[in-house]
């Protein structure tokens, strides 16, 4: 029997990492043989309600041996490109933390490439060129960590990802949607305690918030950054709408939790917002956050609002792919690693 070892940072709890947890719980559910290995292990994180709550067992062994099946998130790469014992698996939560922690390489210094693109279209405001260049670059960085070759298996948390491991010629990729965290499914939605706030992604382009703050005049407009996650709890079961227009590199999990909390949501037409196999909402809620939609924006943010009780039917049916998603998750993770451990036996 194979031992599957997930690697995890272990001095910070992030989303990220919740997803490591999430994936490894499943796995012993499941009757295989899993367990984290933490990097720069921190004892008050290690032993903190959030990681405890897992229940998952701890390696401290060698990683790199026959019969291991060594699991890391898109960020940590690095981390097994050297291993020729091990079965190498990425296990993708987005796509921002490949290109951004990207090992350059001379010429390529990132402080001095984002001091030299320093404009607009870098922060937000326009997609394009920029992250197009950066990407590139970044590409080429990794270019010989061989991550493509056929003895690495791609596991994407949207289809986007995967797509994107596809084109790259990765010929074993698997499409596996992990759900939010479970406090996001236990409280049930209602319409009698909303308040007239509307809420808005961290990534949001600062022009954006200006006009949202200035012309939706009337209601509490907040930015979801810097909070504590109770606090952001309580303010998506409160709250009307909620508006992500940040840049989406995978299937971002905020817009999903404001959805199963009675939020109607609203976002751009990048990345996986983009796809309807990742983010199935209706088209009207899907708008290209260019500068000359943000009259078309702020219009149909404040007409959701007006009319909550109406518009929030529109995501009755995405709520319930959401609440699927958590009752499937453990028989998903068993397809995609029966497949691959019985792939490594033959």
């Amino acid at each position: 029997m194979y031992k599957i070892i997930i690697l995890c940072p272990g001095n910070v709890v992030s989303g990220g990492v919740n997803s490591l947890h999430n994936l490894c719980a499943s796995l012993i559910r499941n009757g295989f043989d899993a367990s984290m290995y933490y990097f720069d292990a921190d004892s008050l994180v290690l032993n903190s309600h959030q990681i405890k709550s897992y229940d998952v067992t701890r390696y401290e062994g060698d990683l790199d041996e026959q019969r291991h099946i060594v699991v890391v998130s898109e960020s940590m790469i690095e981390k097994i490109t050297s291993f020729s014992k091990a079965k190498k698996v990425v296990y993708w939560l987005g796509i921002k933390f490949y290109f951004k922690s990207a090992p350059w390489r001379f010429p390529f210094n990132k402080k001095i490439f984002r001091s030299f693109i320093k404009c607009r279209s870098y922060y937000g405001y326009s997609g394009g060129v920029i992250e197009s260049v950066q990407r590139m670059l970044s590409e080429y960085a990794k270019s010989g960590l061989n991550i493509w070759a056929s003895d690495f298996t791609h596991v994407s948390n949207s289809y986007y990802v995967a797509n994107y491991c596809s084109n790259k010629g990765a010929k074993n990729v698997h499409v596996l949607h992990n759900p939010i965290r479970d406090e996001f499914y236990q409280k049930k939605t209602s319409s009698n305690n909303r308040t007239e706030t509307i809420l808005f992604g961290t990534k949001t382009p600062k022009l954006l918030v200006a006009f949202l703050r200035l012309f939706l005049k009337g209601y509490k407009v907040i930015q979801l950054r810097h909070m504590p996650f109770e606090k952001v709890l309580e303010l998506m079961s409160e709250s009307l709408v909620y508006a992500d227009f940040g840049s989406n590199h995978g299937r971002d999990r905020m817009p999903r939790e404001a959805a199963m909390h009675g939020c109607i949501v609203f976002v751009n037409m990048r990345g996986s917002f983009a796809l309807k196999e990742d983010y199935d909402i209706k088209k009207e809620y899907k708008i290209v956050d260019k500068l000359i939609n943000y009259p078309l924006i702020i219009k149909k943010i404040r007409k959701a609002a007006q009319n909550y009780e109406v518009q929030i039917e529109d995501f009755k049916e995405f709520r319930k792919q959401l609440k699927d998603e958590r009752i499937n998750f453990d028989s998903n993770v068993k397809k995609v690693f029966d497949k691959l451990t019985k792939k490594s036996n033959s």
